[in-house]
């Protein structure tokens, strides 16, 4: 964790001073790199406590208000329970709207995709695990703010339902991070 929390702020370093040589580009896509924290709600909230997240968004615009999106993420997930280990790996794509006002904007976005999941539990004889792969949606808003004319520091909340067999697993995301317009 501690490597992976230096490597983010090299990454961002060298986007910053990229930035500031580079001339502004009118590239439709942007990346951006992200890490925040995972709320598990409902049932799953009863199984899990808050924990961490990662992850990367590609966009590309469509018009001054309209893009499409696709993100992948893994969500460190902190069970309530001793000698289990999970995490949710999700991809999703859909369309992302953006409103400007005065520099900052707005934006709002809804998605759907995979989300695989896995749990292992350390047992005396040995360690158990089970994972699947399940369909589900998501939906949320945040304010992109710019730091640079290539450069914009992104925060949202998004909140995730995804379609487990016989219920739903549900979770709010947190998410801070950098993108870059290449």
């Amino acid at each position: 964790m501690k490597n992976l929390f230096y490597f983010s702020v090299v990454l961002l370093m060298s986007f910053f001073i990229i930035s500031n040589v580079s001339n502004a580009q009118t590239s439709p896509v942007k990346v951006t790199v992200y890490g925040g924290g995972t709320l598990p709600v409902g049932s799953f909230g009863d199984a899990n406590n808050a924990s961490g997240n990662v992850g990367v968004d590609i966009q590309y615009t469509i018009d001054k208000n309209w893009s499409v999106y696709g993100n992948g993420a893994y969500n460190f997930l902190a069970p309530k329970t001793d000698g289990v280990s999970s995490h949710i790996i999700e991809a999703t794509v859909g369309p992302r709207y953006t409103y400007n006002f005065g520099g900052a904007s707005f934006i709002g976005e809804v998605g759907a995709g995979i989300y695989s999941s896995s749990s292992s539990v350390s047992t005396m004889i040995g360690d158990i695990s089970a994972s699947s792969t399940d369909f589900g949606i998501n939906g949320g808003a945040g304010l992109e703010v710019p730091i640079s004319p290539i450069m914009n520091f992104v925060g949202k909340v998004k909140f995730h339902n995804i379609f487990t067999e016989g219920s739903s697993t549900s979770y709010m995301g947190g998410y801070a991070g950098v993108n870059y317009r290449f």
